[in-house]
C-alpha cells in the first residue's frame, strides 16, 4: 500500500454493489474498512438488468424483482455511506439479462443513463465506469443533433437514421441518453402531483447572484429626436400610426433626462444589476460607425457611471429591437451587409464602455424580431414575410451575433475580462396529452423552432436544429407554392457561431399545451410551418395579455431543458427577462398583487431548479423597472415594478406593491421563512465624548449682537452669492419623520393612546393620524425610500404610547418594541444610524389624565421610559434626542389651544412646563450617562427650534436688544440652562419677574431652579441639535400687561418682509441667510458648541406636483447658507437633516401642508409613496458632500485670437442704422408695421452708405430687432408703446424688419461694397435659456422653443434657410388654427424673398445679457399672443 502511494496511486478493493449497500452483518468488516480511510475510493461492479424489476430464473426464465432499488438509487445509496469517496463503477455485467443484447442498444444507454443520473440529480461522485464489455457489444455510432431522436426505446426501432462511422476524428460526441433532452425533462417530471409540482421550496440563491430588473431603450427613453438621435424603426413604426390608440414613444418614460430618477429607484430596490439596451441610432444615427453622436455616448456613459458608483452592475443589451431607420430603409436584417455594419457598433460599444461593462448581450429576444417584426408584421418595422423575411433574419442576426462575440473574444476579452452572451425567449411546451406521445414529439419540436432556432446553431453545433429543418422540407414538401426558404450555414460558418456565448440568458414569460394535430392547409404561418397548435389550459391565470399566462412550474422544467440541451451544467444560466402585465388603470395599479403573486411563484420555480435539480442559475431579471411603452400594446399594458403616471409630463415614478416584495427576495436572496435580526452596527461615534464646559450667564443683551454687527449691513449680492465648496468628511446628512406623523396604527397591536390621537378625535378636527403614512406597517417601504436618498442617518421619534400603552413599563407592550427593534435593525443593514427621539409631542393620553407636563411625577416617568429605550435599543442606537422642540408644545398645547392638551393658560403653564421637561431632560441625560455611555458609547442631546430674527432697524439698539431677546425667549429658554449656566437667561428672567411685578403677583411666573438643580441641568447635552425653518423682523415693542402670556413677556413685535419669498405656509417665509446667522449666534452665545441641524424644510399645498422647484430652491439656498458658515464663519456644523422623508400629517394642518421629499397619496389605501425632484436634488447633494464648484464655471485662462476686436457699444453714434429710434413721422403713418417703411429704411441706408462708406468699415442694419418687434409692437414697454395687439403686430413688425435688412445688405454688396470694402449684418440679441427641470422634456422642449422665438426668430432666416424655423412656424400655426383663424398669424415669405433674405450676413453680430429658466405655462387660446405661442414664461 504504501509503494502504491509514493509513485501517486489510488487503493481500492472491488465490491459488488448489492454487498456495497447490504445491510447484514456479513458486510460490517468491508464497512469498517470504509470508514477507517483504509480505502481511497469505492469500487464496484453492477450486475444490470435489462428490463425493470425482471430477471432470469435458474431455469431461465424471468422471475419477478418487484421493489428492487434501481441503478441511480443504489449509486445514490453508497454516496450516504462515504460522503467523502469517489466510486468507480468497475464492470457492467450484462449476463442476467432477460432478452439477448444482440441487435438491442438500450440495455446499455439504460445502464449509462442511470449513472448519469446520480451524478446530475443525486449528486454522486462518480469518477469513471468501465466500458470495455458494453463497447464490444454496442454499434458505434453517433447522431447528428443531440434533439433529434425523439424515441423511447433504441434510435433504430423508430427509424431514425444512424450515420456509422470508422476512426473518424471529426465525430461531434452528444452525451449518450436513450432520451432525447425534452423526453428526459418530460419523464423527470410528468409523474409530479399538482401538490408537489406546486409545492413551495424556502432557501437561497448561490452567492453573488445577480438580482436584476429591465428596460429597454426605445420602450423608456423618449427623446426620439433629441440631442442628434436618429430615427429607429420603432419610431417610424409608431408615426405610421400603427400603434394602440396611436401612441409614440417619443418621451416614453422621459429616462433620458433621468438617469437619477432611475437609478434612484434601484437603490430603493437593492438590485445589484440592471439590464438596459443601447439605442443603436442614438450612437450611430445612420447605424454606421462614420457617423458618431457624442451626446448619446455621453448619455450612456452617464448612466454606467451612475450604476456603478450605486453599486449596481449593468449587463448591456447591444440590440433590443430599435434598429436604425436607416439601415431598415437598404433592407434591414434581411439585408446582409447589416452584419458588418452591427460588429461596427458592437466593437465600438465594447471600445467605449467595456472598461466597466462586464456582461454583455448581443440580441435580446432574436425569436421575437424575427417572427413579430418580419413575419406577422406586429412588430416594427412591419414586415409580414414568414416564409423568407423571417428566416432570412434569423440568420443575419445569428451571423452578427457570432461577429461581435468573435470581436469581443478577440479584441477586448483580456483586458475588460467581461461575458458575452446572448438573451432567448421561450415558452415551455407541455405535451397538451400526457398519454399522446405524439404531442411529446410535437412539444419538443415547438421548443426547437422557439429556443432551438437560435440556441442550437450557438450552443451545440453552428447549425439549425435537425427537428426545425427536417419540418421545414416536410412543410415545404406539402405546400411547395410558397416555400419556407430556410438559409444553410456553410461549415466555416457554423465552427465560426458554435460555441459563440459565455452563457445563456433567457427570457420566460408563460407556457403553452401543445397539440400535434394541426390544421393541415397550406397555410403561411409560423404555426402551420412548424405543424404544431399552441393552446393553453383554462386553469392557468389569465393576465392583461392574450399570450401571457401565469404558469410557474413551466420555468424549472425549461431550465431543465436548456442544461440538459444546451449548456450541460457547463454554461451559466441568466434568466434575462421574466414579468407579468396589468391592465394601465384599476385596482391593481399599485396593489398588484397578481404581480407579487406571479413573481414569487416563478421565482420559486428558479430555487427550485438550483437547489434541487443543480442548474447553475446565476442571475434573476424581472421586466420591468417601469411601466413602459410596450411596443403594439402601446402604455397600455403596465409591466413595471414602478408605476409611471404618462399622463403627467414629468413622469413621477411610485413604487408597487410588487417592487418592495421583490426588495425583500432579494435583501433575503431567496426566500427564508424567519427574519434575522443579526445585524452590526457600523457607524458608531467616538467613544471618547467630550463633554461641554461650563460657561457664565449671557449679558443683557448678549454678546452674540456682534453677529448683527457682521450681518445685518451686507449688500444683497454679498449676502445671496453662492458658495461652492463642501463639508467636511463625515458630514451626516440626514432625514426626519416623527412617529405620530407618519406610523398610523394609532391602536394597533396594544397601542394605548396619545394625547394627539384623543385631541384630533374630537369635532374640532377634521382630520387625524389614525394612518397617516402607515409607516407601522411599511417599514420596507420607509427603508426602500431611505436607501435610495443615500442617507447616512435617519432621524425618527419613538411612540412612548406604543412601548408603554399607558406611559408606564407596567403596560409594556412587546410588540411596539419589536417594530423599531425591525426599524432599527432595518436601517443599520443599510448602513443608516438611527437618531432616535424619544419625545415628539406624543404623550401617552394616561398621563395628561394625571396632569401632563405639569406634573413633577412625570420627570421620573419619563426617565423610566428613557431608561428602558436605553436598555433595549441603545445597544444599536447612538445618537439620542430626549425632546423635540420643547419651546413649541410648551407654548401651543399649554399656552394656547392649538395643541393638545389645549389648555390654553398663556401666562404660567408654558414656563411650568419647561420647568419640567427641562428636569426631565436633565434626569434621562444622567441616566445614558451613567448607566449606559461607558459601553454603548453614544451621544445624547435635545432637539431645540429658532427663527432668525433681524432687527427692524439695524442701527437702532433697542431693536437690535429685541432681536436678541427674542432669541433668548424663544431658544435661550432651554439652550441657557444645557449649555450655559443651568439657570434661564437673565433677560428672561427680568422680564417675567418685572412684569409679573407690574402684574401684582407675589412671585415670578417664570419658576426657578435650585442650585442643585442648576447643576444636575447643566451641560446636560453633547451636542447643541437645532431645528429652523424660517426668518422674521423684529422690533421692540412693549405689550399690555393686563393678559398674562409667555407671548407678551417679552416685549417684541414680529413681522415679515414682503418680498421674501413666500412658502404654503404664510408665517414659514425662505429666508436661507437667516439660517447662517443663527448658527454664528450660537457659535457666539454658545461657545461654538458641535451643532447638528436636525429639521429644516419647506411646505407645499396639495395637490402639488412632484417636480417640487420651491423646495429644491430652499434645500440649495439653507443647505449652502449652511455650508457658509462651516467654511467662512467656522461653526462647527456636523449634519444636516431635512424635513422630511414624507408627506405627512402636520399637526392642525392635517394633511393641507406638504414637507415630504416623497408624495404620499393619502387619498390610497396603500399609502403609496413617490419620490418628488427635491428627493433627487437632496440625494445629489448628498453624493457631492455639498456643492463642489461646476466644471464648467472654472475660471478659463488664455487669449482670444490676435486682431481680436475689442468695443464699446453706445445707442446713437455707433454704427448701427437702427437702433429702435424711428422717426416718429414714419411711426405715424404705421411704422414697422407698414410695408412702406422697407423702402424708405433703405433710402435712409444708401444716404449713409454713400455719405460715410468711405470711412465705415463695419455697418450693422439692425440692432436687437426681437426687442423692436415684441417690446415696441407687442408689450408696448418701449417705442412706440404698442400693446394692444400682442398676437400679430410683433410678426408684422418682426417681417418686415427682416425683409428691411436684407434690402439694405443687397443695397450695399451691390452698389458700395467693391469700392468701399466694409462688412454689414444684422445684431441679434437672445438669453441663453436653461430647462427649469433639467429632468422633464416638456421643460426642454419649452426651452428649445424660447431660443427659437427669440433668437431664432431673426438667425434662421438671415443665417440659416430664408425663412423661419420650424418650431415657430408650426406652433404659431397650431395656435392660429386653435382660435379659429384661417391661416397662421406669422406671415410667410415668398420664395424668391426666401432666396433674397437667405445669407444677408458678413458676421454675426450677437448681444447678451442674461440666462433664464422656461417652463410651460397654459395661457389658453383665447386671446392670441406672443407668449402663448412659445406657451412658456
Amino acid at each position: 500500500m504504501n509503494r502504491v502511494l509514493d509513485v501517486g496511486g489510488r487503493l481500492s478493493i472491488v465490491w459488488s454493489i448489492d454487498d456495497v449497500i447490504a445491510t447484514d452483518v456479513m458486510f460490517q468488516p468491508f464497512q469498517q474498512v470504509i470508514n477507517e480511510g483504509m480505502v481511497d475510493l469505492i469500487a464496484v461492479t453492477v450486475p444490470y438488468d435489462c428490463v425493470p424489476n425482471h430477471k432470469l430464473g435458474p431455469s431461465g426464465n424471468e422471475v419477478s424483482k418487484a421493489n428492487e432499488d434501481s441503478l441511480q438509487e443504489k449509486l445514490t445509496k453508497i454516496k450516504s455511506i462515504g460522503t467523502f469517496l469517489q466510486i468507480l463503477v468497475f464492470s457492467l455485467d450484462f449476463s442476467q439479462c432477460a432478452v439477448s443484447a444482440a441487435g438491442r442498444t438500450e440495455p446499455y444507454r439504460a445502464a449509462l443513463a442511470g449513472i448519469v443520473q446520480a451524478v446530475n440529480y443525486d449528486k454522486v461522485s462518480i469518477i469513471g465506469c468501465d466500458a470495455s464489455h458494453l463497447m464490444d457489444t454496442l454499434p458505434l455510432y453517433y447522431q447528428t443533433s443531440n434533439s433529434d431522436n425523439y424515441s423511447n426505446f433504441s434510435p433504430a426501432e423508430e427509424g431514425s437514421k444512424l450515420q456509422f462511422v470508422e476512426n473518424s476524428s471529426d465525430i461531434h460526441l452528444h452525451r449518450l441518453s436513450l432520451l432525447s433532452s425534452y423526453q428526459t425533462v418530460w419523464k423527470k417530471f410528468s409523474q409530479q402531483s399538482e401538490a408537489e409540482r406546486d409545492a413551495f421550496l424556502y432557501g437561497t440563491f448561490p452567492n453573488a447572484f445577480l438580482w436584476s430588473t429591465a428596460t429597454a431603450s426605445f420602450k423608456i427613453e423618449g427623446g426620439w429626436a433629441e440631442q442628434g438621435k436618429g430615427e429607429s424603426i420603432w419610431d417610424r413604426f409608431a408615426h405610421e400610426r400603427k400603434i394602440e390608440k396611436n401612441q409614440t414613444a417619443d418621451v416614453a418614460c422621459d429616462s433620458f433626462n433621468k438617469i437619477d430618477y432611475d437609478v434612484y429607484l434601484m437603490r430603493g430596490l437593492r438590485s445589484n444589476s440592471y439590464k438596459f439596451s443601447l439605442s443603436w441610432p442614438r450612437i450611430f444615427p445612420t447605424g454606421y460607425r462614420a457617423q458618431q453622436n457624442q451626446n448619446g455616448i455621453d448619455y450612456y456613459n452617464k448612466l454606467i457611471d451612475s450604476l456603478l458608483e450605486s453599486n449596481i452592475q449593468p449587463m448591456v443589451t447591444l440590440y433590443h429591437w430599435d434598429l436604425p431607420q436607416a439601415l431598415q430603409d437598404i433592407g434591414g436584417w434581411q439585408n446582409e451587409d447589416i452584419i458588418k455594419a452591427f460588429r461596427d457598433y458592437a466593437d465600438f460599444c465594447f471600445a467605449t464602455f467595456g472598461d466597466r461593462v462586464k456582461y454583455w448581450i448581443t440580441f435580446n429576444e432574436p425569436w421575437v424580431v424575427s417572427y413579430a417584426g418580419y413575419g406577422t408584421g406586429r412588430h416594427a418595422p412591419g414586415i409580414s414575410d414568414p416564409t423568407a423575411a423571417t428566416y432570412k433574419v434569423a440568420h443575419s442576426i445569428i451571423k452578427a451575433h457570432a461577429e461581435a462575440w468573435h470581436v469581443y473574444n478577440k479584441k477586448y476579452r483580456s483586458q475588460q475580462r467581461g461575458q458575452v452572451g446572448i438573451a432567448l425567449n421561450s415558452d415551455w411546451a407541455e405535451p397538451s396529452s400526457l398519454g399522446n406521445p405524439e404531442d411529446v414529439l410535437t412539444a419538443d419540436r415547438y421548443l426547437q423552432f422557439m429556443l432551438g432556432w437560435f440556441a442550437h446553431p450557438i450552443f451545440v453545433n453552428g447549425d439549425y436544429p435537425e427537428a426545425l429543418k427536417k419540418q421545414i422540407q416536410k412543410y415545404n414538401q406539402e405546400c411547395p407554392s410558397a416555400p419556407v426558404q430556410l438559409l444553410s450555414f456553410t461549415e466555416k460558418e457554423k465552427q465560426y457561431i458554435n460555441g459563440t456565448s459565455d452563457f445563456f440568458g433567457l427570457s420566460h414569460y408563460t407556457s403553452r399545451l401543445i397539440n400535434s394535430t394541426t390544421n393541415k392547409t397550406c397555410a403561411l404561418n409560423y404555426n402551420r410551418i412548424g405543424d404544431f397548435s399552441p393552446q393553453i389550459d383554462t386553469s392557468w391565470g389569465p393576465t392583461v395579455s392574450p399570450w401571457i399566462y401565469i404558469v410557474p412550474w413551466g420555468l424549472r422544467r425549461l431550465l431543465n431543458f436548456v442544461t440538459h440541451e444546451y449548456t450541460g451544467g457547463n454554461i451559466p444560466i441568466y434568466i434575462t427577462g421574466h414579468g407579468v402585465p396589468t391592465e394601465y388603470g384599476g385596482p391593481d395599479s399599485i396593489n398588484d398583487s397578481v404581480r407579487i403573486g406571479s413573481m414569487s411563484a416563478y421565482i420559486n420555480e428558479a430555487l427550485k431548479a438550483s437547489i434541487l435539480d443543480s442548474i447553475d442559475v446565476k442571475a434573476f431579471t424581472l421586466w420591468s423597472l417601469l411601466d413602459n411603452f410596450e411596443g403594439p400594446q402601446g402604455y397600455s399594458h403596465r409591466f413595471g415594478l414602478h408605476y409611471v403616471d404618462f399622463e403627467d409630463s414629468n413622469r413621477p415614478r411610485t413604487p408597487k406593491e410588487s417592487a418592495y416584495f421583490y426588495m425583500q427576495i432579494i435583501e433575503n436572496n431567496g426566500f427564508v421563512n424567519s427574519s434575522s435580526n443579526n445585524f452590526i452596527q457600523t457607524l458608531i461615534p467616538n467613544a471618547n465624548v467630550k463633554r461641554l464646559g461650563n460657561l457664565p450667564a449671557s449679558e443683557v443683551p448678549s454678546n452674540a449682537t456682534v453677529v448683527w454687527e457682521k450681518f445685518s449691513n451686507q449688500e444683497v449680492m454679498e449676502r445671496d452669492k453662492f458658495l461652492y465648496d463642501t463639508f467636511p468628511e463625515g458630514f451626516v446628512w440626514s432625514v426626519s419623520s416623527s412617529a405620530y406623523q407618519i406610523e398610523g396604527g394609532w391602536n394597533a397591536d396594544g397601542k394605548g393612546p396619545s394625547i394627539w390621537d384623543n385631541f384630533t378625535h374630537t369635532s374640532n378636527m377634521v382630520q387625524n393620524g389614525d394612518t397617516a403614512c402607515n409607516s407601522y406597517s411599511k417599514i420596507d417601504e420607509d427603508l426602500y425610500m431611505l436607501r435610495a436618498l443615500r442617507v447616512k442617518s435617519y432621524h425618527f421619534s419613538i411612540s412612548w404610547s406604543r412601548i408603554f400603552s399607558n406611559g408606564t413599563i407596567e403596560s409594556l407592550n412587546l410588540a411596539g418594541v419589536d417594530y423599531y427593534n425591525k426599524l432599527i435593525d432595518g436601517l443599520l443593514a443599510n448602513n443608516i444610524t438611527p437618531m432616535v427621539t424619544l419625545y415628539h409631542w406624543d404623550l401617552p393620553q394616561a398621563l395628561q389624565d394625571i396632569g401632563g407636563w405639569e406634573k413633577e411625577e412625570l420627570i421620573d416617568v419619563f426617565n423610566a421610559y428613557a431608561d428602558y429605550c436605553f436598555r433595549t435599543f441603545g445597544d444599536r442606537v447612538k445618537f439620542w434626542i430626549t425632546f423635540h422642540e420643547p419651546s413649541i408644545f410648551s407654548w401651543e398645547g399649554y399656552g394656547t389651544n392649538s395643541f393638545p392638551p389645549a389648555l390654553n393658560k398663556p401666562g404660567d403653564l408654558p414656563y411650568i412646563v419647561a420647568h419640567t421637561v427641562l428636569k426631565a431632560h436633565a434626569k434621562a441625560f444622567h441616566t445614558y450617562d451613567d448607566k449606559y455611555r461607558s459601553t454603548q458609547k453614544g451621544l445624547i442631546s435635545i432637539s431645540l427650534n429658532a427663527d432668525w430674527v433681524e432687527p427692524e432697524i439695524i442701527n437702532n439698539l433697542r431693536d437690535v436688544a429685541a432681536a436678541d431677546r427674542y432669541l433668548q425667549f424663544i431658544l435661550g429658554w432651554f439652550a441657557h440652562p444645557i449649555f450655559k449656566n443651568g439657570d434661564y437667561p437673565e433677560v428672561m428672567k427680568w422680564q417675567v419677574g418685572n412684569k409679573s411685578e407690574l402684574q401684582r403677583l407675589w412671585t415670578s411666573r417664570l419658576p426657578q431652579f435650585t442650585d442643585k438643580e442648576k447643576t444636575f441641568i447643566r451641560g446636560t447635552a453633547d451636542t447643541f441639535c437645532l431645528n429652523i425653518y424660517t426668518t422674521k423682523i423684529v422690533r421692540h415693542h412693549i405689550a399690555k400687561l393686563k393678559l398674562f402670556s409667555y407671548t407678551y413677556d417679552r416685549d417684541t413685535a414680529e413681522e415679515f418682509d414682503t418680498s421674501w419669498p413666500p412658502s404654503a405656509t404664510k408665517k414659514l417665509r425662505a429666508v436661507a441667510w437667516g439660517l447662517r446667522r443663527l448658527l454664528n449666534w450660537i457659535k457666539e452665545e454658545y461657545n461654538n458648541p458641535p451643532i447638528y441641524i436636525t429639521g429644516n424644510g419647506v411646505a407645499t399645498k396639495p395637490p402639488s406636483s412632484v417636480d417640487d422647484t420651491d423646495r429644491i430652491f430652499y434645500y440649495k439656498t439653507y443647505i449652502n447658507e449652511a455650508l457658509k458658515a462651516y467654511k467662512l464663519d467656522d461653526v462647527n456644523l456636523k449634519g444636516y437633516t431635512a424635513t422630511s422623508l414624507l408627506d405627512s400629517f402636520e399637526w392642525t394642518n392635517g394633511y393641507s401642508l406638504q414637507f415630504g421629499l416623497h408624495h404620499v397619496n393619502f387619498n390610497g389605501t396603500n399609502r403609496q409613496r413617490t419620490p418628488k425632484r427635491s428627493a433627487h436634488y437632496y440625494t445629489e447633494i448628498i453624493h457631492d458632500n455639498g456643492f463642489p464648484p461646476p466644471k464648467e464655471d472654472k475660471f478659463l485662462y488664455g487669449e482670444f485670437p490676435k486682431n481680436f476686436a475689442w468695443s464699446a457699444a453706445t445707442a446713437a453714434y455707433q454704427v448701427t442704422l437702427y437702433h429702435w429710434d424711428l422717426p416718429q413721422a414714419l411711426q405715424d403713418v404705421g411704422g414697422w408695421e407698414n410695408r412702406s417703411t422697407i423702402a424708405r429704411f433703405v433710402e435712409y441706408a444708401n444716404f449713409c452708405f454713400k455719405r460715410l462708406g468711405d470711412k465705415v468699415k463695419f455697418w450693422i442694419t439692425l440692432n436687437e430687432p426681437y426687442n423692436t418687434a415684441l417690446l415696441g409692437y407687442g408689450y408696448g414697454t418701449a417705442a412706440p408703446g404698442i400693446g394692444t395687439r400682442l398676437g400679430r403686430a410683433p410678426y408684422i413688425v418682426g417681417h418686415n424688419l427682416i425683409k428691411a435688412h436684407a434690402e439694405v445688405w443687397h443695397l450695399y454688396n451691390e452698389t458700395y461694397r467693391q469700392q468701399q470694402g466694409g462688412l454689414i449684418s444684422i445684431t441679434i440679441n437672445s438669453d441663453w435659456v436653461e430647462p427649469r427641470n433639467p429632468y422633464k422634456q416638456e421643460d426642454i422642449d419649452a426651452a428649445t422653443r424660447h431660443l427659437m422665438f427669440y433668437g431664432g426668430w431673426f438667425a434662421y432666416p438671415i443665417f440659416k434657410n430664408g425663412d423661419y424655423n420650424e418650431v415657430m412656424k408650426a406652433r404659431v400655426r397650431e395656435k392660429s388654427l386653435a382660435q379659429g383663424l384661417p391661416k397662421s398669424r406669422l406671415p410667410e415669405f415668398t420664395e424668391s424673398e426666401k432666396k433674397r433674405i437667405k445669407g444677408t450676413y458678413d458676421f454675426m453680430g450677437f448681444n447678451h445679457y442674461t440666462t433664464v429658466l422656461a417652463f410651460n405655462f397654459d395661457f389658453g387660446n383665447a386671446i392670441p399672443m406672443y407668449d402663448a405661442d412659445r406657451y412658456e414664461f
